[in-house]
């Protein structure tokens, strides 16, 4: 019935709006996250050259 479809629609936004901030606030912690891994490596690549 019509409570049926209310819910449902907020339901709908909920996942769209849950989904879009998941991307949007885990992209920029996976960048900072492997940006620094790769920082590093790329000291220690550096420090085993220079030897």
């Amino acid at each position: 019935g019509e409570s049926t479809r209310s819910f449902s629609f907020a339901m709908l936004l909920g996942v769209i709006f849950g989904t879009l901030s998941s991307i949007f606030m885990a992209a920029p912690v996976a960048y900072l996250t492997l940006g620094r891994k790769i920082k590093h490596e790329e000291a220690a690549l550096e420090a085993v050259e220079v030897k």
